[in-house]
């Protein structure tokens, strides 16, 4: 029958796949599958966690630094200021000072020169008043001579008198104002005398106060060049700082990163 038996058609195809006349066709190969290194096992969440809160820490700590930082420049600019200010004015008493002191030292010279003319002055009328005396003097003496010439007659020798009392009048008269310019002359030459004195020690206390408003220049000056000494160093800090503030961040951004790559690690 054409349909045959199946358990004949079985074994014959058994027996055909044991034949070793027929060749078995070879299998293909299996690729191997790629070898996916293991990632290196990163930090768990909780360090994570601990890194991001003491990175946060650093950067309010360097926010803080920063503030302190500006406020220090703020007070070291208003000290320079005030540095600056006490400069300015130590300056400008020390030039009134000069100016007064050369007025007092042309108020001085005056006062010597003003001396000197009154003592001139007394000297003058000391000879003056030794001229009047003597030529007094002579004049009396011609009188009396007069009168002892004129005796003999009565009208010559009392206008003889008359001269002479005239004449000694006109000696005490110029004896007195002799004296007078003589003692005028003396209190000028004391007031001028005072004068000086006052001068001098006006100079010497101006002298005094431009002294001391140098030492107060120089003060400020000293101040002012060690305030800007503390607010270079106070810039410096505040740059140091900002640069930890901006590694701060950079730290803050790393940790958010790897605490995102360990998230998506743990997914």
């Amino acid at each position: 029958m054409s349909g045959g038996d199946p358990s004949d058609a079985s074994g014959r195809f058994w027996r055909r796949r044991s034949d070793p006349a027929v060749p078995e066709e070879p299998a293909a190969p299996v690729a191997p599958e790629p070898v996916v290194p293991a990632p290196p096992p990163g930090p768990t969440l909780e360090q994570l966690q601990i890194r991001l809160h003491d990175e946060l820490e650093k950067a309010e700590r360097v926010a803080h630094l920063r503030t302190l930082a500006e406020t220090a420049a703020s007070e070291q600019a208003a000290e320079r200021l005030v540095a600056e200010e006490a400069a300015r004015d130590a300056a400008e008493a020390r030039a009134e000072a000069d100016r007064a002191a050369a007025e007092h030292a042309r108020l001085a010279a005056e006062a010597h020169e003003a001396r000197a003319a009154a003592e001139q002055a007394l000297a003058e009328l000391t000879a003056a008043h030794t001229a009047a005396l003597q030529e007094a003097t002579a004049e009396a003496e011609r009188a009396v001579r007069a009168h002892a010439e004129a005796a003999r007659t009565t009208v010559d020798a009392e206008r003889l008198r008359e001269v002479a009392e005239r004449a000694l009048a006109d000696q005490t008269a110029a004896r007195l104002e002799a004296e007078e310019a003589a003692t005028t002359a003396l209190a000028a030459a004391t007031a001028a005398e005072e004068a000086r004195l006052a001068a001098e020690q006006a100079a010497a206390d101006l002298a005094d106060r431009a002294i001391a408003a140098a030492e107060a220049r120089l003060a400020a000056e000293q101040r002012a060049e060690h305030a800007m000494s503390e607010l270079a160093t106070e810039i410096e800090g505040r740059a140091h700082a900002e640069r930890a503030a901006q590694e701060a961040h950079a730290l803050a951004a790393a940790a958010a990163d790897a605490r995102a790559a360990a998230e998506h690690a743990a997914r």
